[in-house]
């Protein structure tokens, strides 16, 4: 809920902003100095606003993180499976002037170290590189150990 103004110029803030910084955030991962543009105020504003509108603070926060993890999320599943792009080449003659455009499809094959990530963060249990190992004694117990010491005497060099 909006706070009173104690003072000075009105405030531009408007409820709606907490949704309609969600949405931005959450869409398109918008910086503070985007929302500033979107709002019609300073960058200054969104934090002052941040600082004032707990409810905004916590919209902005939601939509970037769900932003960046859903980024994150399809540029993975790409480096996993492979994927294939269009590459523009432009053909000149000596001076500059363009002769030709050609479009050549690329692929991109699957990266394995993407792959290891992803399976070792998805099933740790079944894909980490270390398996724990624990050992215990009879029935169960603890395994004991017994220490022998011998103490041995160096032997006299000048005899």
């Amino acid at each position: 809920m909006a706070q009173k103004n104690k003072g000075g110029r009105p405030t531009k803030f408007k409820e709606d902003y907490i949704r309609q910084a969600y949405v931005a955030c959450n869409t398109s991962g918008m910086t503070d100095l985007q929302l500033a543009d979107l709002f019609g105020v300073t960058e200054k504003t969104i934090y002052n606003w941040k600082a004032e509108q707990p409810e905004f603070l916590q919209a902005i926060k939601k939509g970037k993180d769900e932003f960046d993890c859903k980024t994150a999320e399809e540029s993975l599943k790409k480096l996993i499976e492979g994927y294939d792009y269009q590459e523009a080449k432009v053909i000149t003659d000596g001076e500059g002037k363009v002769i030709r455009k050609e479009m050549t499809k690329k692929h991109v094959s699957p990266n394995p170290g993407s792959l290891c990530f992803f399976l070792k963060n998805r099933n740790p249990s079944r894909w980490r590189d270390m398996k724990a190992i624990e050992l215990t004694g009879e029935n169960g117990q603890p395994v004991q150990y017994k220490w022998e010491v011998e103490i041995v005497k160096p032997k006299d060099e000048d005899a």
